[in-house]
């Protein structure tokens, strides 16, 4: 995955890099690191441009994706979805987006206001049936809303899934992660150890890291 940028334009409660009172540090990957990396890597499956902050902050944003396409790579996005007008949809599609990820944690407006501080519920709404007539010119186009699970949204899943149904392709849901390598709101609680998948992170720092929990140790550290 390639983080290039810490910048957010929300304040979501559970976030490691951009709450309240979490550390903030607005860090941006320089151009010819992200140009590197993608050049450098084996193709993926899937390369994930986002994480650590609102990646579409960046303004290098739709190149790097261009290039990574280019490349024969397959880029995907993960957002807040907050930038996704109509205009910048058809910039990433056309720069070989098929799938995008969209984190919202919840399906009415009060409770995403809550969860994602600065955020306005409809215009995911509106992404995402935008993103929908697109699939007429894009029928390989996905479209995923990714809820992390809190205490009291737990119970509430089949909610979700009815909500969001044939609004998007699928929705996904996540323990809560917090305090850098504790997880909340389990699904089960596994009897043996169960080791993160190793993978490539490009961060804003410029370091790679191998996983999640490294991602928020090196912002802290």
């Amino acid at each position: 995955g390639i983080g290039t940028t810490e910048r957010c334009n929300l304040s979501c409660t559970m976030c490691h890099f951009n709450s309240n009172p979490s550390i903030r540090k607005y860090r941006d990957l320089e151009s010819r690191l992200v140009y590197k990396f993608i050049s450098e890597i084996p193709l993926q499956e899937y390369l994930w441009f986002g994480g650590l902050g609102e990646y579409l902050l960046d303004p290098n944003a739709v190149q790097y994706m261009e290039y990574a396409n280019k490349l024969g790579q397959k880029p995907c996005l993960l957002t807040n979805g907050q930038l996704l007008d109509s205009s910048t949809c058809e910039q990433i599609l056309k720069a070989g987006v098929r799938l995008i990820r969209i984190s919202v944690d919840a399906i009415s407006t009060n409770d995403y206001s809550e969860i994602r501080r600065g955020g306005d519920f409809q215009k995911i709404l509106n992404t995402c049936a935008y993103l929908k007539g697109r699939k007429i010119d894009y029928p390989d186009l996905k479209v995923e809303i990714n809820n992390t699970l809190f205490e009291n949204t737990f119970e509430n899943q089949n909610d979700f899934i009815k909500f969001w149904d044939k609004k998007v392709d699928a929705v996904n849901f996540n323990a809560e992660y917090y305090n850098i390598y504790d997880f909340r709101n389990l699904f089960f609680q596994p009897q043996n150890r169960v080791d993160c998948e190793i993978a490539l992170h490009l961060l804003p720092s410029g370091k790679i890291s191998p996983c999640c929990a490294i991602n928020v140790v090196q912002h802290y550290e």
